[in-house]
C-alpha cells in the first residue's frame, strides 16, 4: 500500500480539489485522512522530533548511567509471587 500526503481544498461536501495531481488508477477506492491544515506544520515538527527522540532511544552509543549508578532491588521483590486460591 502506498501512502502519499497531498494538500487539497474543499470544494463542497463531497468534492475535493488536490494541490497536485497523483498517478493512481482511475476507479480506485481512496482512505482519506482529514486534518486541519492550519495545525498541520506544528504535527509535521511534532512528528519529527518524536522520531528522532526515538531514533537516538536506540543509537548504539554508551548509556548515559554508569552501572554503579543503578540500585539491586531487594531479592524479596525479584522472587516470584504466589498465587492466592
Amino acid at each position: 500500500m502506498q501512502t502519499v500526503l497531498v494538500k487539497a481544498r474543499v470544494l463542497d461536501l463531497t468534492h475535493l480539489e488536490l494541490s497536485e495531481p497523483i498517478t493512481i488508477r482511475r476507479g480506485l477506492t481512496l482512505l482519506i485522512s482529514v486534518t486541519d491544515a492550519e495545525g498541520a506544520d506544528d504535527r509535521q515538527q511534532w512528528i519529527a522530533v518524536s522520531a528522532a527522540s526515538l531514533q537516538a532511544s536506540y543509537t548504539l552509543r554508551p548509556s548515559r548511567f554508569p552501572h554503579s549508578a543503578i540500585e539491586r532491588l531487594p531479592a524479596v521483590l525479584l522472587a516470584p509471587r504466589a498465587r492466592a486460591g
